[in-house]
């Protein structure tokens, strides 16, 4: 039987409260697990994985440095498990191939909590994205589910907001608060040209927290009037630039466009080798009329390309 319940101020109290037959009242238990159905004798053989491979890790040979927790890779730790499910399930039995998977996973799941926290850095989310579209170097998947996220919050434990940016959110941006954009380079010596990605937004924190999942630059980008608030700009340039633009072209609404003219100046752009001599008329001509392109793609107002 459960019912409402009254706030008396503990911190872990919930919506709704249960409460016995004898009259005894107490807190929800949903959502906050149920380690009293968990299988204790299969966690007493991961824990062996715990004692052993601590010690055996330890500079001083009592395990007290608790090596592991000093921080690993998440795909590091997860290829580990996935290589002693191979062997188990092929029938070798010759060292306890699934206690270690688990103490493998468990850790990758404690390694997800924590970079996901802050409380290691996102260079151990070492997973790829082939959800999305990614290769090597682009930004990781976030190491948590959103159901995840929840069930740790009611533990009180909260997931940082960069945390949870996919490249949905990013694609957003753009869309709404960003441009997709061709620069010229001045330069007395030679005419070049680069790409460049920038969002906009009156609230610096939203941007620092965008460019602590996905890189780039903040800088202001309009001063304080009495008209307007102060803006900044999330920028990134040349080939930062296009990685987002790869990152989110394919989720892009309002700037697929754009994006797709970014796509084909950096095809042109990779392949140059100008040297001394500069790049050669022929393409500059190319990358002249790429620029036009964006720049009417990007045009506001009656006289903007349907």
């Amino acid at each position: 039987m459960e019912e409402q319940a009254r706030d008396v101020g503990f911190k872990k109290i919930a919506g709704h409260e249960t409460q016995y037959a004898g009259g005894a009242r107490r807190d929800a238990r949903e959502g906050k697990g149920a380690p009293e159905w968990m299988p204790s004798q299969a966690l007493a053989l991961v824990s062996c994985i715990y004692e052993f491979g601590n010690k055996g890790r330890s500079k001083t040979g009592n395990g007290d440095d608790r090596n592991w927790e000093n921080g690993m890779k998440i795909g590091d730790l997860l290829g580990s498990a996935l290589r002693h499910l191979q062997r188990y399930l092929e029938g070798d039995r010759s060292e306890p191939h699934l206690p270690q998977a688990g103490w493998n996973v468990l850790n990758a799941l404690q390694m997800s909590i924590w970079v996901s926290t802050g409380y290691r850095d996102v260079s151990f989310n070492n997973l790829a994205d082939h959800i999305n579209p990614w290769k090597p170097g682009d930004p990781p998947p976030p190491a948590l589910s959103q159901r995840e996220i929840e069930w740790l919050k009611i533990r009180g434990v909260n997931v940082g907001v960069a945390a949870q940016l996919t490249p949905h959110y990013l694609a957003a941006m753009i869309d709404a608060e960003g441009t997709i954009t061709i620069v010229r380079r001045e330069s007395a010596r030679r005419e070049a040209y680069f790409l460049r990605v920038s969002i906009y937004n009156t609230n610096k924190g939203l941007l620092d927290t965008i460019r602590s999942r996905f890189g780039g630059v903040v800088t202001p980008a309009r001063g304080e009037t009495e008209r307007h608030a102060a803006s900044w700009a999330l920028v990134w340039n040349h080939k930062a630039a296009f990685d987002i633009v790869k990152t989110a072209s394919p989720l892009l609404i309002v700037k697929s466009k754009q994006a797709e003219v970014a796509s084909r100046f950096h095809s042109v752009v990779s392949s140059l080798n100008p040297g001394r001599r500069g790049i050669p008329e022929e393409t500059l001509s190319v990358l002249r009329g790429m620029k036009a392109e964006i720049n009417l793609l990007n045009t506001k107002g009656p006289n903007k390309p349907k």
